[in-house]
């Protein structure tokens, strides 16, 4: 224990991150759990610092 008070987001810990947030799927694949990253809506690499705007991309791009 440093008896420090824990980071409450990345800006505390360092300066320079880089945001990305991806689209995972679950499927079921021969009776295991299969997670399948999707990134034909949001790209790889992307700038969604959030899950708000970056459903606000998916809709747009569903929506097309």
């Amino acid at each position: 224990m440093t008896g420090k008070k824990p980071a409450q987001c990345a800006e505390d810990i360092g300066e320079g991150w880089r945001y990305m947030t991806v689209l995972v799927r679950f499927s079921e694949q021969n009776g295991k759990l299969a997670l399948i990253q999707d990134d034909r809506c949001l790209g790889n690499p992307n700038k969604y610092k959030d899950i708000p705007s970056a459903r606000k991309a998916l809709s747009r791009c569903e929506g097309r």
